[in-house]
């Protein structure tokens, strides 16, 4: 490995930031988008100019979803407008709105809030920092919410200073669910009991095309590991954290991966995802395409997925223990601390991988750590100068030494990383 862990020298520094500002300057890069699109052209450019590398660019089609017009009133305050914007698959409400008294569910967790509350009125749920064991995923809350009969959903922000929020609910998600900054939801929390709300929201949804970029080093391998990051994030910001910097992670990687003087026991598969925010559907049109023996020549799935946002690490490992060893044993090559979190947790990528019986792990930055810079992903301040370029390094060299670790696995060895989790598969 070139340079020291934890020290990062001027040119890496350099190539990192100019990776890193290639896909910021093309926003937030929301599936289906020119933006996207640019990027996964961008990402073609590196890897057939700068290593040589052919690739495979595969189109698929998923449902589209765009934001018309949000309007949100108190209708007990004289009609008091306040600013709200619809989060992607909201459902529109009809033309007349929603008039519905306000319910204040605070965290919204499902095993707290009582069901017949909910029914025909709005609920206001806080959005919550998302890296930690004990977070209730966002889509746990708004199914819960369906499910209740609830009216319309609006998402609070927990944090001051006006920071937007967002994230998706499903494809086909039967209500409208709308965010709103942290001094909003003091608005509507300062607001009487039971007060109505007037809620308008008016959305498009149709089909549109994102893409899968598939590379492969070291070709004839018959095992691959995979590297994969997605491509795809949020327009309401550069998505800098989510995901710019796993897909520069993957590149650098693959880079230092390429001077390697030959292909060890098992080769290295790159796969850049589109559409993982629309409900990881890049990386499930990706597998759903593998025939089974194709399956079973994956080694692993090194999915990179947010990084760079704080000093420690921590491998996701989707109840799989096996891999936990080899995380530890990369982590002490690489000399670096990085924590395992063994349970699995469908929140990105590597989830489908898992769920098809792969080894598969997320490397995230900042789990279990709500005051590092990981808690601006999905907000407006998921922008570039909140990544940092030594996270982005040690990144880099961890993902590196994972891979020299399983690469020289014999069959054997690979058969038993497939032994099955050790953890319920509760998803969040």
């Amino acid at each position: 490995m070139n340079g020291m862990p934890g020290s990062i020298d001027a040119a890496r520094a350099a190539a990192l930031r100019r990776d890193l500002d290639a896909l910021c300057d093309l926003g937030g890069r929301p599936a289906g988008s020119t933006g996207e699109a640019a990027a996964f052209e961008w990402i073609g450019q590196q890897l057939r100019d700068d290593l040589g590398v052919s690739f495979v660019l595969s189109p698929f089609e998923f449902p589209g979803w765009r934001e018309e017009s949000v309007r949100l009133e108190l209708v007990d305050d004289l009609g008091l407008r306040l600013e709200a914007r619809a989060i992607p698959y909201s459902a529109s409400t009809p033309a007349a709105g929603v008039d519905a008294p306000l319910l204040d569910l605070g965290r919204g967790d499902p095993a707290q809030s009582c069901a017949d509350e909910a029914r025909g009125r709005i609920v206001l749920i806080e959005h919550e920092y998302m890296f930690s064991a004990e977070t209730v995923h966002r889509s746990r809350k708004l199914a819960w919410a369906a499910e209740a009969g609830a009216a319309a959903v609006v998402l609070a922000s927990p944090w001051p200073g006006g920071i937007a929020i967002t994230g998706s609910a499903m494809p086909g998600f039967p209500l409208p669910v709308v965010a709103v900054d942290h001094e909003t939801a003091l608005c509507l929390r300062g607001a009487r009991p039971g007060a109505t709300l007037r809620l308008r929201v008016s959305t498009q949804q149709g089909p549109l095309t994102s893409h899968n970029l598939v590379a492969d080093l070291f070709p004839g391998c018959e095992r691959s590991i995979v590297l994969s990051a997605h491509v795809d994030g949020h327009g309401i910001a550069e998505s800098a954290i989510d995901n710019a910097s796993g897909v520069v992670t993957v590149l650098a990687a693959a880079r230092q991966l390429r001077r390697r003087a030959e292909a060890a026991r098992n080769g290295i598969r790159l796969c850049f995802f589109g559409a993982e925010e629309a409900g990881l559907l890049g990386s499930e049109h990706y597998l759903a395409g593998l025939a089974p023996h194709e399956c079973a020549a994956i080694v692993a799935d090194l999915n990179v997925d947010s990084v760079g946002s704080a000093a420690a690490m921590t491998a996701m490992t989707s109840g799989f223990s096996a891999l936990q060893d080899v995380v530890r044993s990369g982590a002490e090559a690489a000399g670096l601390a990085v924590r395992t979190f063994l349970p699995f947790r469908q929140n990105s990528d590597h989830a489908n991988f898992a769920q098809r019986g792969i080894p598969a792990l997320r490397l995230v930055a900042g789990f279990d750590e709500p005051g590092s810079r990981a808690s601006f992903v999905l907000t407006s301040h998921d922008t570039r100068d909140k990544v940092d370029l030594q996270g982005i390094s040690d990144a880099v060299q961890l993902l590196c030494a994972l891979v020299e670790r399983l690469s020289d696995l014999d069959a054997p060895a690979c058969t038993r990383l497939r032994f099955p989790p050790t953890e319920s598969r509760s998803t969040t």
